[in-house]
């Protein structure tokens, strides 16, 4: 987890550019990779915050380039598949319910 930790804090300073949105988007996967495989060290609050930091960025950004948008819309596909997983697995349900929406 103390990776995890330290590969956010190094996409924070990366994200003075918007093309560096799918940072946070890889991060997320692995966040969530984790926790599919029910890490004992992750937990369904990490990625709501994690998720809240990313909705922060986001609506931050003043404008969104060709790449910010492309990882905009795989950020919207995570949190799509995290629904439909929502409805099989209660674990999920917990994650969706802090879940921000992605849009700009």
């Amino acid at each position: 987890m103390e990776l995890l930790r330290k590969a956010l804090k190094t996409s924070e300073i990366c994200m003075t550019k918007p093309e560096n949105l799918y940072l946070l988007v890889n991060i997320l996967n692995t966040y969530l990779y984790y926790f599919v495989i029910e890490s004992e060290f992750m937990r369904a609050e990490d990625i709501s915050t994690l998720c809240s930091f990313i909705k922060e960025t986001v609506d931050e950004m003043e404008e969104l380039n060709d790449p910010a948008r492309a990882a905009l819309k795989a950020l919207q596909n995570v949190r799509s598949s995290i629904e439909i997983k929502a409805s099989k697995d209660t674990r999920f349900g917990a994650i969706l319910a802090q879940m921000p929406e992605f849009s700009k």
